[in-house]
This record gives structure tokens, sequence and C-alpha cells, in this order.
């Protein structure tokens, strides 16, 4: 084996730790939630209404026990009527 080919075995094994890192992260965190959550609330804030509605909801499958936003939901719906 050439030394290029050894250089590039801890190339690999970070990118994969670091995958595995973010996987986790993902999956095991309330950062989807919040990322939506956010998004959810900069659009409302910029008046685009029916996105942000769609956003919230789509962010709902990640909620965590106790934090929806299902009143924020509704909310932002009666604006709409």
């Amino acid at each position: 084996a050439t030394k290029q080919a050894f250089a590039t075995v801890p190339t690999t094994l970070a990118l994969g730790a670091s995958a595995v890192v973010l996987w986790l992260t993902l999956g095991l965190t309330e950062a989807r939630f919040d990322y939506y959550r956010f998004l959810g609330g900069d659009l409302a804030r910029r008046g685009k209404i029916e996105r942000a509605i769609a956003v919230y909801r789509h962010g709902e499958r990640y909620a965590p026990p106790g934090r929806s936003r299902r009143k924020k939901i509704e909310k932002l719906e009666a604006q709409l009527h």
C-alpha cells in the first residue's frame, strides 16, 4: 500500500464519525423541531401566514411531548379567515 492510500483512512473515519454524530443529533435531540419552530415563527412575522402554518404543521411530527405548536397553528389559521 502507498502512503497516499493510508492518508485517506483517517479522513474516511472522520467523515464517517461526523455522519454518525449528525444523525444522532438530529434523531435524538429537538434540533429538527426547533428548526421548524424558528422557521414558522420567522415566516409568520414576515406575514407569510400560509407558509408559516405549513411549516409548523410539518414540524409537529418532531414536537417533544408538551411542546406542540397546535395553538399557534390555530391562531394563524384564524388570521386567514
